[in-house]
């Protein structure tokens, strides 16, 4: 009897595995096949059951080993999973947004106080026709921000309720847990006594734009009727290869149409000049160019702040001439007109320190000056420098809050003003007015002379209200 060859291929239950019959032929299936055969038909057999909370599913596997083995990394062992479907409940969730909270976002870098809102109402399901049962609960609710460029945190808020009849609105602070890329946030929420489940998507599109320059605000540009000078801006822009990133700028309050090239997709860093002559046509004083960097990106504009640069034009006038460099924050657009002669300083808070880049320039080999800021006619903040040939970052801090002004004075002219928005600080600052020790001399005084009247130098003391005895004096 000729012995048979031997098969190790794939099989299924149609094999016979003494005589299995392919291309006439006759083969013995191997034990190797007939074991993986018999493993693989145990794995698709379904044999446990585990119900997903979060999406009120019954999820399907093999055995509990595979199930436990899921639960370990459930996107690598996806293939695990049989089978799942939906688990019936007598009760359901309403999932709403609050204040303005929207499903689909994009933000530029480094935007703060981006929030989510959001409450959940618990129903139970009536008859056909009738209305459904508002059910107060517990929630154990789940957040999970996923980012693309890798990592994730959880964020768990056990004990909300939605006992109230609007639902209970939570609120929650994102800014740390956005990075650059998207950013997917998967709220969980599962009621304590029902165990209905519900569960929502956000998006958060985190766009990376940024522009710095090379102007100096100390570089005077002197010109004639016969002297003509020049001017180049270089720029750098960085930000999201995804979407071309544009330059915006002006001169003296006008949006300039000459044509800078875009930095293209595919380039997160880009460099643009752009050249132009200063002549005796410009008019002598101070001058001014602003500038910013925009993306268009899912049909939506993403600009940067708009960056305010002084420059200086000298003919022949003795009188001093001030620059600035300040920042326009982004909500605000560029001044145009002549509306950058008197421009607008943000960002200043109360008792707080800023800093703000200055130039005075004078014929004269130095010159002092003397910023200070005036706030309802009192001064708020005042500080003198001397300048020679370079601009100097001066630090000035305003004890009154609310709208003001910035005046810069040299040799007795006034030579720039600009507004200011000054903040109130959160802190409160104020005298101490409690667990005071009032400290007095005794020297010269004795019980019965005149206790209500204290005097020591050039101080004196009077009391009122108090009661002398032995105690007190």
């Amino acid at each position: 009897m000729a012995k048979k060859k031997k098969y190790s291929g794939e099989i299924d239950k149609h094999v016979d595995w003494g005589n299995y019959e392919l291309s006439g032929e006759t083969y013995e299936v191997v034990g190797s096949s007939v074991q993986n055969f018999i493993k693989d038909t145990f794995e698709q057999k379904w044999g446990f059951m585990a119900k997903d909370k979060t999406k009120n599913l019954y999820m399907v596997f093999a055995d509990e080993e595979n199930y436990n083995k899921y639960l370990e990394d459930p996107q690598e062992h996806a293939d695990l999973k049989l089978a799942e479907f939906e688990s019936y409940s007598n009760y359901y969730m309403e999932f709403n947004l609050a204040n303005g909270t929207k499903t689909n976002n994009a933000i530029l870098k480094g935007d703060t106080g981006n929030y989510i809102s959001f409450y959940v109402d618990t129903y139970q399901k009536s008859e056909e026709g009738s209305e459904p049962i508002k059910v107060v609960e517990g929630l154990f609710i789940t957040i999970i921000i996923a980012r693309s460029a890798g990592g994730q945190d959880v964020i768990s808020l056990n004990g909300t309720t939605n006992e109230n009849e609007e639902g209970y609105v939570k609120e929650i602070l994102i800014d740390d847990y956005l990075a650059e890329g998207t950013n997917t946030i998967t709220i969980n929420v599962i009621g304590s006594t029902t165990n209905a489940v519900i569960n929502s998507t956000i998006t958060y599109q985190v766009i990376n734009l940024a522009i710095v320059d090379d102007i100096k605000i100390d570089n005077v540009h002197h010109v004639s009727p016969s002297t003509v000078d020049s001017m180049t801006i270089n720029w750098e822009v960085t930000g999201s290869a995804s979407s071309s990133k544009f330059i915006e700028w002006y001169l003296d309050g006008v949006k300039q149409e000459n044509t800078i090239p875009p930095i293209g997709d595919g380039l997160e860093t880009g460099r643009r000049s752009y050249t132009f002559n200063i002549t005796n046509d410009f008019y002598e004083g101070t001058h001014n160019i602003q500038y910013r960097a925009y993306m268009f990106v899912n049909g939506q504009y993403f600009y940067t702040p708009t960056y305010f640069r002084d420059f200086i034009v000298h003919k022949e006038s003795e009188t001093p001439m001030a620059a600035i460099a300040m920042t326009i924050p982004i909500g605000h657009t560029p001044l145009l007109g002549e509306e950058y002669k008197h421009p607008t300083l943000y960002g200043l808070v109360q008792y707080v320190n800023y800093d703000l880049l200055m130039y005075v320039y004078s014929v004269y080999t130095s010159v002092e000056a003397t910023a200070s800021i005036h706030n309802g006619g009192l001064l708020s903040t005042k500080i003198t420098t001397v300048f020679t040939d370079e601009a100097k970052l001066i630090s000035m801090t305003p004890t009154l809050n609310g709208n003001g002004t910035l005046t810069i004075e040299a040799i007795n002219e006034n030579v720039y003003e600009a507004d200011v928005v000054v903040d109130e600080l959160d802190i409160n600052i104020s005298e101490n007015n409690t667990g005071l020790i009032l400290d007095l001399r005794a020297l010269g005084k004795y019980n019965d002379n005149n206790k209500e009247t204290w005097e020591y130098g050039t101080y004196t003391s009077t009391f009122e209200g108090f009661t002398w005895d032995d105690n007190s004096g």
